[in-house]
């Protein structure tokens, strides 16, 4: 590489791989064992003075990881990942929609204006070197490839966890939090260069425990010494990255109270091989397996619940559960090549993710939690359509699991959940074994796969009597047994459809069966024609089960057409509905309501404001401090009326919200609404002040 400095390497780096990648965490190198030097920091350090609101002042606590030796340089052989993949290491995201940021910092950054600066360096800034594992003044393939694996292992640290873990440069206001209303923030890690350069403490990785929830318009990071853990070492370097990102979060250390005259701040771990332990706020270093605690462990000096300080003080919970926690919320995995890959996360302690598969005989799983730096230890089952659990697997020496069984035909569940080894002293508990997994499958051969697809979808309703809308259900794969589908007709989200559009007053359903050799099966559901006026109606034709096979696409939808027409019709249209808040007095959203037809009697119709979406704007974003309401009054000859929305200006930074006006209540002889809604959008034009 001709470059000269990381810098305009990074610049033509950002160039040339400008696409951003969202890669789940996976395996990118063999973990090896790193032993300590024997300097290990035992002391505490002095807290320091840092100057933060009332909402954060209680965090002035500078936290220190300890330093490691390295003695196989294993750990930084370059691995084969291609030219490709190495352009998007600046680009990794653990989980792109959170809204917290955990930033991993490589590149090099200069600190300004912190309590870093304040306590440690006369107020003036100081800069960190780029994360480096040899002289060279760009970034090498090597030193790449461990970024990669940093970052992953960092993530996977995090997995259980609704944050986002990056090595993308963000917004500054994606790590700062400038107040209680602000929904984005997060921190930064610097990782790169030694203690003595500016910190002067022989130290891993410094933070301000707590770090994380300082309301200040500062970026206050906390830091890693890569020079000091294992000479850059990927298993050392992201252990003290996750170390610190505990302190941040509010962690203390896990140390070990006295035993026999002697105390350890950082406690070292226990057990050896693949499930030797230790906890990410202790000294992992040499411990193959690294988890949250709760201080169960032999003479543990700090009991504090990890997790729940983590979930509940920073704004960010635990990440969504992705799957069933049940055999009847199993989710059904299809292998049609006769295999397949899941990949899923244990989030708690509680969780249990079920998944259901179908074969004929074989089924051979290997369940694998996500290495390097694997926190979740798992206990696998398998269990058959009737709720017997036939088979489990927990390999007492492996934190994966295994199955290669031959069955007789049909449907069988996977459940997967954390567990641990022995107890608290020496192996671990179920507490931390959280993070990714992934499960190899392999069946044999495949069922029947029974979708749905409308033929005639879209149908005028008529006037009296019904008409059929056909559907067909098709079955693809195996057809020499007999398949049953069962089906059933529900209402679209946002239709106004009823039962009482269908023949009979009821939503249909029913079922459809194949007999050995048939592919196609027909569905039919009788609509009742009317003679009053409304909008078009949306349903759809569900199948919910399917007995000898499996279930692909499963909703069909069709469309019921309105035939008929009022002498006068309402139509509510927005004329000014997408506007800046602005930031004093208030903002006019107007609507207009037209009335078409007969205009020569008396309408009223009453109109209200609500709350939409996931931005929802609130009571409060109103002139009234209550969502707004009245009635319009149509006197004869009178065609419009104007509804007008007061919109309150203000400074707080948020995010664009949104409502909605809606009429009803419609009163006068032969009207009907027929645009009853419309949505209005307020948007933010406050920004957050540096």
């Amino acid at each position: 590489m001709s470059m000269n400095s990381r810098v305009l390497w990074r610049r033509w780096f950002h160039t040339v791989g400008r696409q951003r990648i969202y890669l789940a965490c996976e395996p990118l190198e063999r973990r090896d064992m790193l032993s300590a030097n024997g300097e290990h920091l035992h002391d505490d350090h002095a807290p320091h003075e840092h100057a933060v609101d009332s909402h954060s002042s209680n965090y002035g606590e500078v936290c220190a990881s300890p330093i490691t030796g390295i003695t196989d340089r294993s750990d930084l052989i370059l691995l084969p990942l291609s030219d490709l993949r190495l352009l998007k290491t600046f680009y990794l995201h653990s989980q792109p929609s959170a809204r917290h940021t955990i930033y991993l910092d490589f590149d090099g950054h200069t600190t300004t204006k912190t309590a870093w600066n304040k306590n440690f360096n006369a107020d003036a800034a100081f800069t960190s070197p780029s994360y480096s594992v040899d002289a060279t003044p760009s970034f090498t393939a090597v030193e790449l490839t461990n970024i990669q694996d940093i970052w992953s292992r960092v993530a996977e640290n995090f997995a259980p966890f609704d944050i986002d873990v990056t090595t993308e440069d963000p917004p500054i206001d994606r790590l700062t939090k400038s107040g209680t209303n602000d929904l984005y923030w997060g921190t930064r890690v610097v990782i790169g260069g030694s203690y003595d350069q500016w910190y002067g403490e022989g130290s891993g990785g410094v933070a301000y425990r707590g770090s994380f929830n300082f309301q200040l318009k500062e970026d206050t990071p906390s830091f890693v010494f890569s020079d000091n853990t294992g000479k850059g070492s990927p298993s050392a370097v992201a252990t003290a990255v996750s170390h610190e990102i505990g302190h941040t979060l509010g962690l203390k250390h896990d140390g070990q109270a006295a035993i026999f005259g002697t105390a350890t701040e950082y406690y070292n771990g226990h057990g050896s091989g693949k499930t030797s332990w230790a906890p990410f706020m202790g000294n992992g270093y040499d411990a193959q397996v690294l988890q949250w605690s709760q201080g169960e462990y032999f003479f543990a000096n700090n009991h504090e619940d990890d997790l729940a300080i983590i979930t509940s003080k920073n704004g960010f919970g635990f990440r969504p559960d992705d799957y069933g926690n049940t055999l009847k919320t199993a989710t059904f995995v299809a292998t049609p090549g006769g295999s397949a890959v899941v990949n899923g996360i244990i989030t708690k302690q509680t969780d249990v993710d079920v998944v259901q598969f179908f074969t004929h005989d074989k089924l051979k799983l290997e369940i694998t939690p996500k290495a390097p730096g694997a926190s979740l230890d798992v206990v696998a089952r398998i269990w058959d359509a009737g709720g017997k659990q036939i088979a489990s697997s927990n390999p007492s020496n492996l934190l994966s699991a295994a199955f290669d069984l031959m069955l007789p035909p049909g449907f069988y569940s996977l459940s997967i959940r954390g567990t641990g080894k022995g107890t608290a002293n020496d192996g671990y508990t179920a507490y931390g074994s959280l993070g990714s997994y992934s499960v190899s499958v392999e069946t044999n051969p495949q069922p029947p796969l029974v979708s749905i697809a409308a033929i005639d979808a879209l149908l005028a309703e008529g006037n009296a009597a019904s008409k059929a809308f056909s559907f067909t259900a098709t079955r693809s794969g195996s057809t020499t047994g007999t398949t049953t589908a069962t089906w059933k007709t529900l209402a679209k989200a946002g239709s106004t459809v009823t039962a009482a559009d269908f023949a009979g007053g009821v939503f249909p359903s029913g079922k459809v069966t194949f007999v050995p050799g048939q592919t196609t099966a027909l569905i039919n559901v009788f609509v009742a024609g009317d003679s009053v006026l409304e909008l078009d109606e949306l349903f759809a034709v569900t199948l919910t089960k399917v007995t000898l096979g499996s279930i692909g696409t499963a909703t069909a939808t069709g469309t019921i057409q309105n035939d008929d027409l009022y002498r006068t019709a309402f139509l509510l249209v927005a004329t000014a509905a997408r506007l800046m808040e602005g930031n004093a007095n208030f903002s006019q959203f107007v609507f207009t309501v037209t009335r078409t037809g007969t205009v020569n009697t008396t309408h009223s119709v009453k109109w209200a404001v609500a709350g939409l979406g996931s931005s929802s704007a609130n009571a409060g974003d109103f002139i009234s401090d209550n969502f707004p309401f009245g009635t319009l009054t149509f006197s004869p000859g009178e065609s419009l009326k104007k509804i007008t929305v007061l919109v309150r200006a203000d400074l707080v930074v948020e995010q664009d919200e949104s409502f909605r006006v809606k009429l009803s209540n419609l009163i006068g002889s032969g009207g009907g609404i027929v645009v009853d809604v419309v949505g209005g959008l307020i948007m933010n034009d406050d920004r957050a002040r540096l």
